[in-house]
């Protein structure tokens, strides 16, 4: 029976993964909320001094300014944003594929030894672990 084919995600994610995302998205979104307020308020202030003065090209000047810095903030939110996902997934996409081969080999679907990329440590740690105890469970039988 042939596997069905799914529409690939933009950002896949398994349930290990979205428990370190979820718990590092909310702290992200009000970081940025707070630099975003503080930001309008510095924005407000320094418009309402420069109208007491009219200065008309220092206006200009400042709205710039705040829309980069707006946009920066927003690089700044996706670029960590980026950096949670690539951490979550190095720290826990080893084991998910660890559980993926266990279960063939469970299943009898494939033989022999659990192999993960070798720059995966703890994964390297719990495999060469399983992989004992895979030899010692076939020298028993």
């Amino acid at each position: 029976m042939p596997k069905p084919t799914f529409k690939r995600k933009i950002f896949p994610t398994n349930k290990y993964q979205r428990i370190i995302l979820k718990t590092s998205f909310l702290p992200s979104l009000i970081t940025f909320g707070f630099v975003v307020l503080l930001i309008k308020a510095l924005h407000d202030n320094l418009i309402m001094v420069i109208l007491n003065q009219s200065q008309s090209e220092l206006i200009t000047f400042i709205n710039q300014w705040a829309a980069v810095t707006f946009l920066g903030a927003w690089i700044l939110f996706i670029v960590l944003l980026t950096w949670v996902y690539r951490a979550s997934l190095s720290l826990v996409g080893c084991f998910e594929r660890i559980f993926n081969e266990m279960d063939e080999i469970i299943d009898g679907k494939r033989t022999g030894e659990i192999k993960v990329r070798p720059s995966d440590e703890l994964g390297n740690e719990l495999t060469s672990r399983i992989n004992r105890l895979i030899r010692k469970s076939q020298n028993h039988n």
